[in-house]
């Protein structure tokens, strides 16, 4: 299997199926929705790449953004979605923008068992507004995906057939592990943020943490804290926040958020 280093772009897959991927993304230039890829990462580092822009995909490996990316341990991943106004710390994203035309995107990801799925869908950077039809239309997204999945599913194995490796990103600079605002974890966040104040900047953090459905355990890992203090820190919210149990301050909270409806939906 190739590392990345090592992939002739031009005769790759990633460039080769560009056209057909183009093709199938067609339905998406309805909505304004210019650029889509599929990313999809293995439990043994290895990937493939299938995208409408391969000079994006071969940028993205030419100046290694993936050691400070948004991919880290696998058996980290959750099935979440991830509005690219969120990781704004993510340099590669503003370097879509200036170079590439790209920007205001969404990535949906779907973890298995076996591998997780990153599908990332853009437009121009003028179309901001595009925010709320993601939040309004994800509907549409699923449907879409899973019609690319079934559709495009010759194309995806040739692609396992030439899949290659990289390294994960340094702990330190994940994206995702260490972003507090997205879609549905966007109200839970603020209304931790709103209705409990008291909370330190390491409790709120772990606050969101189990509100995304981490154990103590993964959030010592994300967090590069010990499991004790993580405790600690969850015994304290708990304390602050009036919830008996882990399980409580989630619903607690999960609720808070359904009933503030589209107060962030421009977050």
């Amino acid at each position: 299997m190739a590392k990345i280093e090592e992939l002739n772009f031009s005769n790759h897959i990633i460039a080769t199926s560009a056209s057909d991927i183009r093709v199938l993304a067609d339905p998406l230039k309805k909505f304004n929705i210019q650029h889509f890829s599929l990313v999809r990462r293995y439990p043994d580092n290895s990937c493939i790449v299938l995208t409408t822009h391969p000079r994006v995909s071969e940028h993205y490996w030419k100046y290694k953004y993936y050691t400070q990316g948004l991919y880290g341990d696998f058996e980290l991943y959750r099935s979440v979605n991830l509005l690219w106004s969120s990781a704004h710390s993510f340099k590669f994203f503003h370097d879509l923008r200036d170079s590439f035309g790209i920007d205001n995107g969404i990535a949906i990801i779907k973890k298995s068992l076996t591998y997780c799925d990153f599908f990332y869908f853009a437009t121009t950077p003028n179309n901001y507004k595009i925010v709320n039809f993601y939040l309004n239309n994800l509907d549409f997204l699923e449907s879409f995906i899973q019609m690319f999945l079934e559709n495009g599913g010759s194309i995806i194995e040739m692609a396992e057939k030439d899949k290659f490796i990289y390294q994960n990103a340094n702990k330190k600079d994940i994206i995702i592990l260490d972003t507090i605002d997205y879609l549905t974890c966007t109200s839970m966040s603020k209304a931790l943020e709103n209705k409990c104040k008291q909370l330190t900047k390491r409790e709120f953090e772990c606050a969101h943490y189990l509100c995304l459905g981490y154990s103590a355990k993964e959030i010592a890992r994300i967090m590069n804290l010990s499991h004790r203090t993580v405790e600690k820190h969850i015994s304290s919210i708990l304390k602050k926040t009036h919830s008996e149990t882990k399980a409580k301050l989630v619903a607690q909270y999960a609720s808070l958020a359904s009933n503030l409806g589209s107060s962030f939906s421009d977050a």
